[in-house]
């Protein structure tokens, strides 16, 4: 056998009871100015301080009916992003991170199965602390992680769902801009691309240039060396790949709110979209249920 995960990395066991059910899982907890996210970090400590108070630049361009519709309190929010074993819907899920302002701060939870045994166990832990928050933030989660995450409680006959109405994409607020620097800049050879990826962001609008990043397509592969007992060291390039993709997403969501150039797809986000938030009451009920503090 190879060696653990859990003796590379800095976090904890943690167990979960409900009912007929008991697992375990480990977790990972850092706050911002524990980790190196270079200048995506730095836009956000720019920036925080007047999210929280209220006074973010340029906000005031936003009519109070748009700012309901992506300007949420801090408190109100949860950052989220998910590692599968791949594309498809029904492949189990083995990292759930996700991040949210506490203490006038950024954290970041990385909730991972050691074994595919543990998905239950994180998965149940992830619903319970989501449920805290009024709004989920993600990158294409539409399509993808809210799907799955859907699928996968499903197949443990775990009814969970975060409503599509609550969630904001920011995919569909910054595709376009990306799409279009990124067809300029490859018009000589005439490739088109189709999507845009998170890490494409990062470097377009906050220079950030990712360093022995491990590609998603590598992601599902490192996990199973792993958990068929080999090296844990592309496992922890992947868990830093998720790491790094959750900071993003505040950094991308405030400047999604300050960059004048997105007033007109917050007009038409607004448009498209109805919003009907309902806090969960499930997760503070259950939270002593968790041995996870």
């Amino acid at each position: 056998m190879g060696e653990r995960i859990e003796d590379r990395l800095r976090g904890k066991v943690c167990s979960v009871k409900e009912d007929d059910f008991e697992g375990k899982f480990f977790r990972i907890r850092k706050t911002l100015a524990q980790m190196r996210t270079g200048p995506v970090g730095e836009y956000i400590k720019k920036h925080l301080n007047s999210w929280i108070t209220g006074t973010l630049p340029n906000i005031e361009a936003l009519s109070e009916q748009e700012t309901r519709h992506v300007n949420f309190r801090p408190e109100e929010a949860i950052f989220v992003d998910t590692e599968t074993l791949g594309l498809a819907y029904i492949n189990p899920i083995f990292l759930v991170g996700y991040s949210y302002v506490k203490s006038k701060t950024v954290v970041v939870d990385l909730l991972l199965a050691r074994t595919p045994l543990e998905e239950e166990a994180m998965l149940r832990y992830f619903n319970r602390f989501s449920g805290k928050f009024k709004y989920m933030v993600s990158y294409n989660g539409l399509r993808f992680d809210n799907r799955r995450l859907v699928v996968r409680n499903r197949s443990y006959q775990i009814d969970w769902e975060w409503p599509d109405r609550n969630h904001l994409d920011l995919y569909k607020f910054i595709h376009p801009f990306i799409k279009h620097h990124l067809d300029k800049k490859n018009n000589d050879n005439k490739k088109k691309r189709k999507t845009s990826k998170l890490g494409d962001v990062e470097r377009i609008f906050f220079g950030l240039e990712r360093e022995e990043d491990l590609p998603s397509a590598e992601v599902p592969k490192a996990y199973e060396e792993y958990i068929y007992g080999g090296n844990p060291d592309n496992l922890l390039k992947a868990i830093t790949h998720n790491d790094i993709d959750v900071v993003s997403l505040v950094a991308t969501y405030l400047r999604i709110l300050i960059d004048p150039k997105f007033r007109p797809r917050i007009q038409e986000y607004k448009k498209r979209r109805g919003w009907n938030v309902k806090k969960s009451a499930a997760a503070s009920d259950q939270a002593d249920q968790t041995d996870c503090r």
